[in-house]
């Protein structure tokens, strides 16, 4: 600028050739509207000057702009002119303007090079007619590397991807050999169309050509081989690149928490050689989340605030926080992210994550709060907000909010969602609405496999098992059943205390040629666990392992759980310590499991081994412990959990945790203490835990305090007749 003001005060700044150096030194340093005003006061513009203006506008996606001065030219452009125009016909709007510079060209205005014969292909290909691409292209009388690579990309951008790969193939046959865009083409579109055959081919003749790994190809072949499930691969070509780019660490990372391998891609994370970026953040949140690895999360929130990027970015990584920690079973870390967040930035993005946060973590009620004080702060509900406080308001159960809820959707004309609409089956099945279940069901133009699915859903949370029997048939004669439906149904039965149906309803899925899935065999498992189905159960276990699937995480903490359920402790412990990557569910699976058996010492012990290997327990972990503290008479170890949980994990007891304490000094004949820790609970929630106390006075025979506590348990649940039978043993 201070060279700029020199050459103005002297006068000579209006020189052409100075001028042009002027322009081209603002646009270098990404200064468009000085680079005009330079423009604007050459005295007499040259087609150089032309050319330059219109590429700055043209890189700057200004397309319109560019062609306006295009056609303000008063001399005669060349081909650099030609090049730059094209450029920026970038769209489908710009097609016809495309095509009249080409006949510009045709015309013989100038002489049709190679380079400005290939920026044709691409503008046509950009501007969405591959065909008059592909036609151009053949009619090309000479063609280079540079060539095929535009017809390549523009096969690969239109989504041809088998295409693209054989005009790689056809530009060898050719004699052509190609060049690093040439194998970062074809190597995407090897990992588009997931062909690992294809892909290692290309490899190989990549490496035959002794061309040099760059970061670029390097990155792309990482992709590719992810992609294509080739965990191994996708190593030795990251460990193949010298020079790794932020790229690289983030694809290398995103690789492996693909894979599940969360403890190798927070290796990797932590061994990056350059500074995480908001990509990175997000992805080895997610893998945090998808592991459920609080203690990892929460160091990177450290690394995160440190860094400095929420200033730039607080809003995606400010919603990735909050997703994780939602994931991870920390609604207070995930309410401490939504609060820092200034009230301006919060979008609706953000308000659906912590809505979504609370309905994960159980939390329904402050769900819907949350989502009517988004109402206050005007911010408009999409649809995945209403699929997400549709679900809270479906765990609360709340027939008014239900109400109130498909109001909203319908005065906002999110009643033809297929989405929404399934959200609105779902919640009004578990709220017991039946009839608007299946007038929303039957009102449905679109349904989809989640609709028929949902509507059995409905029925059978409401017990209604001949008529979910009923549409499971209707799906099988129009053709809407697949591994899913069977699935659905299978869970039903399961669910529903049918475990006989359900395992009859596996048999026909093999006679039926319908493969179950990892899903459907925990839900098989399931209902052999209520039944104490040993042999039936053995026999799934069976065809797990001829499947290849025993390393499943689900399907290990499947197993584990009907392991317990039959008696045998030593095999669920076997599988257990046989699995390859161990979340909070299968610690859960294993502790309880333990505790059941009345192995207490052992439960206690793998929840220490637990902690010690940086796996963060959670609600159900901490009920567990208690109830082993409980049976084990281990009233120091109780309280130190109890206390650990509330303090260095910031979890609020729920009336589990309560419960156990209450049976806890039951046992001990703490009988006074059970009850004033019981009268501390909510009235509508304390059923359970008078019940344990009512236990406790019966074993102590304390028959005042065993009175009113059978008292207090009936004014909560006047259905139940537990407590009136142990009153009367009494």
């Amino acid at each position: 600028r201070r060279i700029h003001s020199e050459l103005a005060r002297t006068g000579i700044d209006s020189e052409t050739l100075l001028g042009n150096t002027l322009v081209q030194m603002y646009g270098k340093c990404g200064n468009l509207a000085e680079a005009r005003a330079a423009f604007d006061g050459i005295a007499e513009k040259n087609v150089f000057s032309w050319s330059i203006i219109i590429g700055l506008y043209s890189r700057h996606r200004l397309s319109r702009e560019a062609i306006e001065l295009f056609h303000a030219m008063d001399v005669r452009p060349n081909c650099v002119t030609f090049i730059n125009t094209l450029g920026a016909c970038s769209s489908a709007e710009f097609l016809e303007t495309g095509k009249k510079i080409h006949a510009q060209i045709v015309a013989g205005e100038v002489e049709l090079e190679l380079n400005l014969a290939n920026s044709l292909i691409s503008m046509y290909s950009n501007c969405g007619s591959l065909v008059d691409a592909k036609r151009f292209f053949d009619g090309m009388n000479r063609r280079n590397v540079v060539s095929w690579n535009c017809i390549i990309a523009a096969f690969s951008g239109h989504g041809h991807y088998r295409e693209a790969v054989d005009l790689f193939y056809e530009m060898e046959k050719q004699g052509f050999k190609p060049d690093r865009v040439s194998f970062v083409s074809v190597f995407s579109a090897c990992s588009i169309l997931e062909d690992l055959s294809q892909g290692r081919r290309i490899h190989a003749r990549f490496c035959d050509g002794r061309m040099k790994l760059d970061v670029s190809i390097g990155n792309t072949l990482l992709n590719m081989y992810a992609r294509c499930g080739s965990l191994d691969d996708a190593r030795l070509v990251f460990d193949s690149i010298t020079s790794r780019n932020i790229v690289s660490w983030t694809s290398m990372i995103a690789a492996y928490a693909q894979f599940d391998r969360f403890h190798d891609a927070y290796e990797v994370f932590q061994k990056m050689g350059v500074a995480p970026n908001e990509v990175t953040f997000i992805t080895i949140l997610g893998a945090c989340a998808e592991a459920r690895a609080l203690k990892q999360a929460r160091e990177i929130h450290s690394l995160v605030l440190t860094s400095g990027i929420l200033e730039k970015q607080q809003l995606t990584v400010g919603n990735g926080l909050i997703n994780t920690y939602a994931k991870c079973g920390s609604l207070s870390d995930a309410k401490t992210v939504f609060e820092s967040m200034a009230t301006a930035e919060r979008n609706v993005v953000t308000w659906t994550s912590i809505i979504a946060a609370c309905g994960l973590c159980g939390h329904p009620r402050e769900a819907l709060a949350l989502f009517h004080r988004m109402e206050l702060e005007g911010i408009p509900a999409n649809e995945i907000t209403f699929g997400t406080v549709l679900s809270a308001c479906a765990d609360l159960g709340s027939t008014r909010e239900a109400r109130y809820l498909h109001g909203l959707i319908v005065s906002g004309g999110y009643d033809r969602d297929t989405v929404v609409c399934n959200g609105l089956i779902n919640m009004f099945g578990k709220c017991g609405m039946l009839e608007d279940a299946r007038a929303i069901f039957e009102r449905m133009r679109s349904r989809n496999l989640v609709t028929w699915t949902g509507m059995l859903g409905a029925y059978i949370q409401q017990q209604e098992i001949r008529q979910a029997v009923s549409l499971f048939q209707q799906m099988e004669r129009i053709s809407y059943k697949d591994v899913m439906a069977w699935t659905t149904m299978v869970a039903a039965y399961a669910q529903a205390g049918y475990a006989d149906e359900a395992l009859k309803l596996y048999a026909r899925m093999g006679l039926e040629g319908v493969a179950p899935d990892e899903i459907t065999f925990v839900n098989l498992l399931h209902a052999c666990s209520r039944m104490g189905a040993k042999k039936e159960g053995w026999t799934i276990r069976s065809h797990i392992l001829e499947r290849g699937l025993p390393s499943s995480r689900v399907l290990g903490n499947g197993l584990v759980c009907f392991y317990g359920a039959c008696g045998t402790w030593l095999q669920a412990k076997m599988v257990f310590e046989n699995l390859a990557e161990r979340d909070s569910a299968a610690w859960n699976a294993a502790i309880g499991v333990s505790g059941q058996h009345g192995f207490y010492d052992e439960s206690l012990r793998l929840f220490e081994r637990m902690v010690l290997e940086g796996m963060e327990p959670d609600e159900i972990t901490f009920t567990n412990v208690l109830f082993s503290c409980s049976h084990s008479g281990e009233i120091e170890r109780a309280w130190r959990w109890f206390l650990v949980m509330r303090g260095d994990h910031g979890m609020e007891p729920n009336v589990e945790h309560w419960g156990c304490l209450a049976d806890l000094f039951g046992r001990l004949g703490w009988i006074d203490e059970a009850e004033r820790l019981v009268s501390f609970l909510p009235r509508t929630r304390a059923s359970i835990a008078w019940t344990t106390l009512l236990s406790g006075c019966k074993v102590h025979g304390d028959v005042s305090t065993a009175e009113r506590a059978a008292e207090r348990a009936m004014a909560v649940d006047p259905s139940k007749s537990s407590p009136y039978v142990l009153l009367s043993h009494l």
